[in-house]
């Protein structure tokens, strides 16, 4: 079970990572960024890690790290220790973790894109907050949370 649990993920995550490079409308909608939120409540830390590090690499492949990329890379770790730390109810913490890793990037990474191109933002937010979610409810529906 924990082979087809990780087979599906990185399914989910490949068709994360075309939906992301394909549907460039002025901005880059995060899929990849909501995919690894919503696996910090899958996985296990090990997992988690690995995709996170796989992230990393396919949204920069050079090797200098960005202040983006920290981030990037941060938020899902964080929220998998937020999952940890606090036991809400799982679909909660997945909403409030992906609004708030949204928030996080754009706040720290391009506080003025918010601003001026407010309608991307908010798209970006939206469409995140749905992609997230589902791929949450689906592997948490299918495989429940990881031990």
């Amino acid at each position: 079970m924990q082979m087809l649990k990780f087979l599906s993920g990185l399914i989910i995550f490949a068709i994360a990572c075309v939906l992301q490079f394909s549907l460039m409308i002025g901005t880059t909608l995060n899929f990849v960024f909501a995919t690894l939120i919503a696996f910090a409540f899958i996985f296990g830390f090990w997992e988690t890690l690995f995709f996170i590090l796989a992230g990393v690499f396919m949204i920069n492949w050079q090797p200098a790290p960005s202040i983006a990329l920290i981030v990037f890379a941060t938020a899902p770790l964080l929220t998998y220790i937020f999952r940890i730390i606090f036991r809400w109810e799982t679909w909660i913490g997945a909403v409030v973790s992906l609004f708030s890793g949204f928030l996080i990037l754009y706040f720290i990474t391009a506080p003025k894109f918010i601003i001026v191109a407010m309608p991307l933002f908010l798209l970006d937010l939206f469409i995140g907050l749905i992609f997230g979610f589902l791929v949450f409810f689906l592997m948490h529906r299918i495989f429940g949370n990881s031990s």
